[in-house]
């Protein structure tokens, strides 16, 4: 079985296993490990950046494991755990400066989430650190990081006001290889209303390390998972991780008003990301009892493209063709199909060059 195109078999396997393991039912968890190549499952932690979350959740189930799967596993939890706390030390670099020179930053993904959602900094395998500035102070913000040593790799496309239309984050890098995405919206696209003075004002203040720093609130991290999510599966596929992030997101926040969230999205024009990411979820999940006000929310609004099936959501979520995922994706923005994929040829020198894919002959 080739993992790198992420059979159906395999993925049915894998996520089984995350599934038994969210909802604490050990021993089928046990039981599937115990029929599954340990193989199978380390290189599809490895490609969907779980490894250390798998290493976490066995420990939370109580669950011991030795061998080739384990060694594995805790391995990637340390090293997690020593990568995350330099990192660490770079945020509170980066975040200072912002602060004291353009703005108060958020904090947003990798860090924040491994702090708030899982209360361990080793859960998350971080490469790059995600920063959200508003976006009259991208420029600024650009600034303050290239004076402690970060380039941007194409100063023309990605920071025009024309490329910042669909880009919703530009990316500076060091010369040591680190990198800092900054952010000025959760994401980007000229169907969206997203307003993005408002992650100001529901932000809260959270302990990340030994020091307290503003970070999205509840329902936006919740809409920025979703959006990710959405994005990821127009790609072609997402990531384990996103699910589980979702999941103890949700459990973290189970007051949430659904329908006053959904209304809040309709006014910004997610609301079908919203309502097909989280019937994706509760499929792959089996939430519908973990969640009960959600599933009520959900059947009272069935707006979903998605059919529902787990069969039909494992192909979407794991998906390896291009066109599938993307027309599933395209489909969620409120505009014609053919507008979508206009939308999406126009945007795409804009995209790769915020993100260093295209670069100025001078750098």
């Amino acid at each position: 079985m080739k993992m790198d195109t992420w059979e159906m078999p395999a993925a049915r396997v894998v996520v089984s296993l995350f599934r038994d393991l969210l909802h604490g039912r050990a021993e089928r968890a046990r039981a599937l490990l115990r029929e599954t190549d340990p193989r199978l499952v380390a290189q599809a932690c490895k490609r969907h950046k779980c490894c250390a979350l798998l290493h976490w959740l066995l420990q939370k189930n109580g669950i011991q494991l030795d061998g080739f799967l384990g060694d594995y596993l805790r391995s990637a939890f340390f090293a997690n755990w020593t990568r995350n706390r330099e990192l660490l030390l770079i945020w509170n670099e980066v975040a200072s400066a912002l602060e004291v020179e353009a703005c108060r930053p958020l904090a947003w993904k990798g860090l924040s989430l491994a702090s708030r959602v899982f209360g361990n900094l080793a859960c998350r395998r971080i490469s790059d650190l995600d920063v959200i500035v508003p976006r009259e102070k991208l420029s600024e913000a650009g600034r303050v990081l290239e004076r402690l040593g970060y380039r941007y790799h194409s100063r023309s496309l990605g920071r025009s006001p024309i490329g910042l239309r669909w880009a919703h984050a530009v990316e500076f890098q060091r010369e040591d290889g680190q990198k800092v995405d900054l952010h000025h919206a959760l994401r980007r696209h000229p169907t969206f209303k997203l307003a993005s003075p408002s992650l100001w004002e529901h932000s809260e203040r959270w302990e990340i390390g030994e020091n307290f720093y503003a970070v999205p609130g509840p329902e936006d991290t919740l809409l920025g998972l979703l959006l990710e999510l959405q994005d990821d599966i127009g790609r072609g596929g997402s990531h384990l991780r996103v699910l589980v992030d979702l999941w103890f997101t949700l459990e973290a926040n189970r007051g949430i008003d659904w329908e006053q969230f959904l209304e809040a999205r309709r006014a910004e024009r997610t609301d079908l990301v919203v309502l097909n990411g989280l019937t994706m979820f509760m499929i792959l999940t089996e939430g519908r009892e973990h969640f009960p006000a959600l599933q009520t929310f959900l059947g009272n609004n069935r707006l979903q493209i998605l059919p529902v099936g787990e069969d039909e959501a494992l192909r979407l979520f794991c998906n390896r063709t291009w066109s599938y995922g993307k027309l599933w994706a395209w489909r969620q923005y409120r505009c014609s199909l053919w507008r979508a994929c206009l939308e999406w040829m126009i945007s795409l020198p804009f995209r790769l060059a915020a993100f260093g894919r295209i670069k100025n002959r001078a750098s």
